[in-house]
């Protein structure tokens, strides 16, 4: 609608076409005519409507709108007159400017003016129809009563001009044509000049366009605009002279076919090079970037951007040797990515630099270095050459670094220092010093082998200065651990105890002058506790090996001193230094002397003192009236003893271990008395009797009880002529009943050492139950029958004159004293046939001087049948375990104590010791062995005399079955008996605990 309709829109669809303005605005004019005419009255009927107010409001703001239209059109107009005044008077000036006399023009003068006469005389007729419709449209504003702007061209104006215009080109066109011969001559001449210049350029194109890949891209830009530029010329003096030719009735060929391809063949080259401009100034970004300050890893991405961008490109491009070119490079750079990379690090120093610089040929200082200049100078071409200095570097590097390590660890390597009693710090982790300390030395050693150390100086200077001061480090490290362990020791032996001190005055004012020295050094080095700071003591190894050699000297004085102690009491031989130590210095305290008596004998745990008994008026420190075991058992001294502040703990032990065997002999004799059971366990009374009479005695001595009675019930039974089996069988039914009292025994509430006494007294009447019933069996009616004889058989003498040779035991027909060692209550191994082979074995290699040799699988009871066959005999058994826990060291002590106490040695598992432990243990055993097979009183062992008592006992129990094991020594073999034990009788086993139990 017309409301709607803007003139700005209508403008836009109309452009500067003047034919359609004219058309519209005419148009406009009949629309306007139209409304005037229009009625303003309507009748519909009865109804009339008067339109003359909205037909004045319509005419208003149309005439508004055409009037905009006018505005508009005028406006168009208006440039367009004056655009054409100012082209007219353009020509006019050049064509008043066209000089055509032959002598005062030049050809390309007259070239020119006669191609521009031409132009003129063809532009003449279009000219003037867009003067006169200019004119036309000026008009047609005027009669629409237009008001025209002050600075109104006139068309008249443009007429005028133009008509100025056509009198200089008909002035013109006489003077040429009056100038026809001489100008064809003219334009001939430069016609042929013409040719040859179009040759040579067509020549110098052939020779210098940027054909080849290795230019770069804004040279050969540069060199396709040049000759752009003279092509372009080229063609347009060839197209001006067909012109002139034309006007001058020259005839005109056509010869610029040549120009006009070469100027394809560029265009194309040109876009070519355009095309790998962008990525060329890329990589040469790239190349310009300093070598300090590259990473690789953002080379390896642009050149990899660079390589998708030429992908990008069109395949006419790609035909070009520039995208070959380009694209070959980065392929090049891409392939010595590795080395690139490579060659970023730290190992490259500026000697390497240096080196890798002269030999590319690079004459710039390292700070000016270039990505560029290293891929220029080729490189990725020298991959083997540069290796071999990285090669070189990377050794260096490695060197360096360990010279690093080494210089960082020591210069800031603090010593561990601990509290020590109070008085001084001293150092500990020296495990990981020495380990450290190897590593570094060894490492140093090892760096002078390296070709890379002797290549610099620096290196040797370094290295040859740290192993100087590593070499005087652990040459004091080695003193110093030594010293401050002997300190140690010592310092706990002299300050803490007065006795020592009393009895070894010399070598304790000796110590203390020690102490003093050693005390300063530990307080200078805590000042400032760095390893390093050890080597500004001055004459620190020499001060710490002298201390040591004064430490080993009350060492060696005070190891004889404690021989002397040993061999004074053969059971300090099963106790290392420190503990006798703090026995001898603790000989008034008994009760701390008691917290070391579990380990020298097999079942005193402890002793009980009576504090009532202590008084200062007899200057008694300690009253023992009571042994204890392990398990808790008490058995009362035979006579108390008592300790006095004069007595050494060597003597109050030794008195201790006679109690022990009075006591355990005089309890004995009274249980064998007292043991009247045999018959009488049918009655109510007598099994109250029974078990009143096992439980008053000790595990150990109503056990032994029980076997005498029954060893010589069942010999009084053999040899009785008249009636032997039915004495066997009385034997038999006495067992039998008191097994039966046994059996309900246990099944009530019984104190735990009650318990375990009765079921190791169910284990063993269950044994004489099973040989008493074997005799029987087999009809043995003689007491010399080897089947009676092939049991253990416990005599009692009454009468005999020592009270510990009372009791003999006897298997075949070797005889031993009952040791009559306090055992506790233990556990009893339930007795086997296994065992019994085993038991007549070992006996028989003791009655000989022998040792014995128990071999077999691992759970056969091998070492139990040992144990228990010592238990049985009243004899201290040691057991060693030859596993890695073993003590080489003090395997010495051991043998001396074995071999005076008088105790059984049992080597567990033998043959897994290594072969040259086992090859040493063997030589000690070795001597031991003969000269119990000799009846020496007394052998060599390790370098001095010890008494061999007659009751020692040397066992070793192997398991040939695993991979690995050692042979027992061929020396050794002759001297031991050996036992197979394969498969243990379980069911056996089985049912004997099971009766133990009461089931």
């Amino acid at each position: 609608s017309l409301w709607d309709t803007r003139v700005v829109d209508v403008a836009s669809v109309m452009g500067e076409d003047i034919d359609r303005w004219q058309a519209l605005l005419l148009e406009a004019t009949e629309a306007r005519t139209a409304l005037d005419s229009t009625a303003t009255l309507a009748k519909f009927g009865p109804v009339t409507i008067n339109y003359d107010k909205v037909q004045s409001q319509v005419n208003l703001k149309y005439d508004s709108w055409q009037k905009e239209l006018q505005s508009c059109f005028a406006t168009i107009l208006a440039q367009r007159l004056h655009d054409s005044h100012s082209k007219i008077t353009k020509a006019k000036e050049k064509l008043e400017a066209v000089s055509l006399e032959g002598a005062s023009a030049s050809t390309n003068e007259i070239v020119l003016g006669v191609t521009f006469l031409q132009e003129m005389k063809q532009n003449l007729e279009p000219w003037s129809g867009e003067v006169d419709k200019l004119i036309e449209s000026e008009r047609l504003l005027k009669r629409q009563r237009h008001t025209f702007r002050g600075d109104w061209m006139e068309g008249s104006r443009v007429k005028g001009q133009f008509h100025h215009m056509e009198q200089v080109l008909a002035k013109r066109n006489r003077t040429m044509e009056e100038q026809i011969p001489l100008l064809q001559s003219r334009v001939v001449a430069e016609d042929k000049i013409s040719a040859q210049r179009v040759a040579d350029l067509l020549s110098n194109w052939e020779q210098d366009k940027p054909l080849r890949g290795n230019v770069k891209p804004e040279e050969a830009i540069d060199i396709l605009t040049k000759f752009e530029f003279d092509m372009k010329k080229a063609k347009l003096d060839h197209e001006n002279l067909i012109k002139a030719k034309d006007a001058l009735g020259l005839e005109v060929a056509t010869g610029d076919s040549a120009v006009s391809d070469c100027l394809d063949e560029l265009t194309d080259m040109k876009e070519v090079w355009e095309a790998v401009t962008g990525p060329y100034e890329s990589l040469e970004e790239v190349k310009d970037t300093p070598w300090s300050t590259a990473v690789t890893r953002k080379i390896r991405k642009a050149l990899d951007d660079i390589m998708a961008d030429l992908r990008s490109l069109p395949n006419r491009v790609r035909q070009y040797d520039a995208f070959t070119h380009l694209n070959d490079t980065i392929k090049g750079y891409l392939s010595g990515y590795g080395l690139l990379s490579d060659m970023k690090t730290e190992a490259l120093k500026d000697r390497h630099w240096k080196t890798i610089l002269s030999r590319l040929g690079i004459h710039v200082p390292f700070t000016e270095l270039t990505v560029g200049m290293l891929w220029d100078k080729g490189i990725i071409n020298r991959k083997k050459e540069m290796h071999e200095i990285l090669t070189v570097a990377q050794g260096e590097m490695a060197l360096e670094v360990f010279l690093s390590q080494v210089r960082d660890r020591w210069i800031k390597q603090e010593l561990d220092l601990v509290l020590y009693q109070n008085r001084i710090r001293l150092i500990r982790g020296w495990d990981d010093l020495f380990t450290t300390l190897d590593d570094h030395m060894g490492g140093l050693i090892l760096m002078k082998s390296s070709p890379y150390y002797r290549a610099v100086r620096e290196f040797q200077e370094e290295g040859n200065l740290w192993e100087e001061r590593l070499t005087k480090l652990r040459g004091a490290f080695d003193a110093w651990v030594d010293v401050q362990r002997r300190w140690v020791y010592l310092e706990g032996i002299f300050f803490g105890s007065a006795d020592i001190k009393a009895q070894l005055p010399s070598e304790w004012s000796r110590f203390k002058s020690v102490d003093g020295e050693f005390v300063n050094v530990m307080r200078r080095i805590s000042s400032r506790p760095y390893a390093m700071e050890a080597l500004n003591i001055e004459n620190l190894q020499k001060t710490l090996e002298r201390l040591g050699n004064l430490m080993g000297v009350i060492q060696r004085a005070l190891g004889e001193y404690l021989e002397k102690q040993r061999s004074d009491f053969s059971r300090f031989y099963f106790l290392g230094d420190d503990d006798l130590l703090e026995i001898i210095g603790n000989s008034n305290e008994p009760g701390k002397v008691l917290s070391h008596v579990g380990k020298m004998f097999a079942g005193i745990a402890s002793a009980r003192i009576d504090n009532n008994a202590i008084t200062s008026e007899d200057d008694i420190v300690g009253r023992f009236d009571a042994m204890i075991s392990k398990d808790g058992e008490l058995v009362p001294l035979d006579n108390a003893l008592n300790v006095t502040s004069k007595m050494s703990a060597k003597v109050w032990l030794k008195e201790l271990e006679n109690g022990m065997h009075t006591t355990l002999a005089k309890l004995l004799q009274n249980a064998v008395a007292d043991d009247t059971s045999s018959g009488a366990t049918a009655t109510e009374e007598g099994k109250a009797n029974f078990v009143g009479w096992a439980k008053k005695f000790p595990a150990q001595v109503m056990i032994l009880a029980t076997l005498v009675n029954w060893s010589m019930g069942v010999d009084a039974a053999l040899k009785n002529d008249s009636g032997c089996e039915s004495a066997l069988a009385e034997v038999l039914s006495g067992i039998e009943g008191k097994l039966e009292i046994m059996a309900q025994t246990v099944l009530l509430d019984l104190p735990t050492e009650a318990r375990k006494k009765f079921e190791q007294l169910i284990t063993e009447l269950v044994h004489q139950r099973d040989v008493t019933r074997s005799l029987l069996d087999d009809g043995v009616s003689s007491p010399t029958d080897f089947r009676w004889l092939y049991h253990l058989r416990f005599n009692y003498n009454p009468t005999a004159a020592n009270l510990t040779e009372k009791l003999r035991i006897s298997l075949s027909n070797a005889n031993f004293f009952y040791g009559f060692e306090y055992l506790g209550i233990g556990e009893r191994l339930v007795q086997t046939p296994l065992t019994d082979r085993c038991y007549l074995t070992l006996t028989q290699a003791l009655n000989f001087g022998m040792g014995g040799n128990p071999f077999g699988p691992a759970g056969t009871g091998k070492t139990e049948s040992v144990k228990a066959l010592g238990s049985q005999l009243g004899r201290f058994v040691v057991v060693m375990n030859c596993d890695e826990t073993f003590d080489f060291g003090a395997m010495g002590r051991l043998f001396c104590g074995l071999c005076q106490v008088g105790a059984w040695g049992c080597f567990d598992e033998f043959n897994r010791l290594e072969e040259r432990i086992l090859s040493a243990v063997s030589q000690q055993i070795l001597t031991i062995q003969r000269g119990l097979l000799d009846r020496q009183p007394s052998i060599e062992l390790l370098g001095r005399s010890i008494k061999l008592h007659e009751n020692v006992g040397i066992f070793v129990t192997m398991n040939p079955g695993y991979a690995g094991r050692s042979n027992l020594p061929d020396n050794l073999k002759t001297l031991f008996r050996s036992v197979a034990m394969v498969v243990p009788d379980r069911n056996l086993i089985a049912q004997v605990m099971l009766y133990s139990q009461g089931i």
